[in-house]
């Protein structure tokens, strides 16, 4: 294509060249293309290389620059050259910047409930499904009229405490978790760039300065536990009915194991051979699959279920079906003691477990915790120890449990104590 060079451009010429490049002075050109569009070039030596920068198009309607505001685009660009600066480098900088500031105005725009919906599905496959249920369900209910469509960059103390205040005393188990899951959810969200700044959730220097803590708002109430002294007579009781709760509830008390573990067993978990049940992390409170050595009792309770297991189950079928299937509720199975005519709750038996192990044997503390699925020690000491189950060091502690929970009791002189192995952890 030809370079005409001229002294300066007219308007009519502008309109009316034919194809080439035509000068206008001040590194401003007019290129003319061969189709009869038209240009402006801001074009520039710069470190020995020829660079051509755009100014926009010199014909076309509206969105045409004219001849006067190409020159003065040109001239501005012309002053930068003359300092020094690359008028393309300062123009890719201008847009990076326009770029970061529209990226991160989209980023301090993100809502409440968008940020939950992304927090959620980045963890709940670790949580189980009863937790993500009950997580889904607290947001909804409660968080989401009060904050659902807040940017998460705007959302302050005042916001979490109109959420919290009105259900911190009436309903304060329910409301301390919906706090945690509020500050997670932040801090999920800061990280992520959507907010910047103090959780408004956290509770140490912040909410605890406002909202009384939990032990002043509602003392903690223990499950009703039978006394260790009245467990032999209770189990003769339940091995009397036929139920699948019934056989669900022995072998609940013989592992001191909870209601969710026990009613969700599927007989995968069960090696009878090696007298093992391993509880998948799913069901476990810690989320830490936990190894329960079987006692003959128990193995005894798990052969009468298999027998009467369905014709045709496969092996990830459930051990204690519900009586039309599926996984049995936690209300049929706590409901047993009541119609037996016990007032003790079933995560109780957990408790008269432990206060025997303590009264009636030489077990250390550290095994019993660790029975019972208790974090022992702190992380750096569970990271050097190498049989941190001490699965075999709990079998003869769960047999004699399940010995103790064959008979009923009978005060001997003495109060004698049921040496099992060494009293060292």
């Amino acid at each position: 294509m030809a370079m005409q060079v001229k002294t300066r451009l007219t308007a009519l010429a502008v309109r009316t060249a034919g194809a080439g490049r035509y000068a206008d002075g001040s590194n401003l050109w007019l290129n003319v293309k061969e189709t009869g569009s038209r240009s402006w070039i801001f074009r520039y030596m710069l470190a020995g290389r020829v660079r051509e920068m755009g100014l926009g198009p010199a014909s076309g309607g509206a969105k045409a620059v004219s001849l006067a505001d190409a020159r003065e685009k040109a001239a501005k660009l012309h002053k930068q050259l003359r300092k020094g600066n690359d008028p393309l480098e300062r123009a890719k900088g201008k847009r990076k910047d326009k770029a970061a500031q529209a990226q991160s105005a989209l980023s301090l725009s993100k809502t409440f409930e968008e940020a939950c919906d992304q927090n959620f599905e980045a963890h709940c496959t670790g949580w189980g499904v009863r937790f993500a249920k009950q997580w889904r369900s607290a947001m909804s209910r409660l968080a989401y009229p009060k904050l659902q469509r807040l940017p998460l960059a705007d959302i302050t103390v005042d916001h979490i405490l109109s959420v919290l205040e009105p259900i911190w005393k009436t309903t304060h188990t329910t409301a301390t978790r919906l706090r945690a899951a509020l500050e997670n959810v932040l801090a999920y969200g800061e990280t992520r760039g959507w907010r910047q700044g103090r959780n408004p959730a956290a509770w140490k220097d912040n909410l605890e300065n406002v909202l009384l803590e939990t032990k002043k708002v509602s003392p903690v109430k223990h499950h009703t536990a039978l006394p260790w002294q009245e467990i032999g007579a209770f189990m003769a009781a339940l091995r009397q009915r036929t139920g699948s709760d019934a056989r669900a509830l022995q072998l609940l008390v013989l592992c001191a194991s909870r209601s969710g573990e026990v009613r969700g067993v599927r007989w995968s978990e069960i090696d009878l051979l090696n007298a093992t049940w391993t509880v998948p992390k799913e069901r476990m409170k810690m989320r830490v699959a936990h190894r329960v050595p079987l006692s003959a009792p128990a193995l005894a309770v798990l052969r009468q279920a298999e027998r009467l297991r369905s014709t045709g189950a496969d092996n990830d079928s459930l051990v204690f079906p519900a009586p039309r299937g599926g996984t049995m509720s936690d209300s049929n199975l706590s409901r047993l003691p009541a119609r037996m005519g016990y007032d003790v709750n079933v995560h109780g038996f957990r408790s008269t477990f432990r206060t025997w192990a303590a009264e009636k044997t030489n077990v250390a503390r550290e095994i019993v915790e660790t029975a019972l699925a208790h974090t022992v020690g702190s992380k750096s000491e569970r990271a050097y120890t190498r049989d941190a189950d001490m699965l075999e060091r709990r079998r003869p502690l769960m047999s004699a449990w399940a010995e103790f929970c064959s008979k009923p009791y009978v005060e001997t002189k003495g109060g004698n104590v049921v040496e099992i192995g060494a009293r060292s952890a």
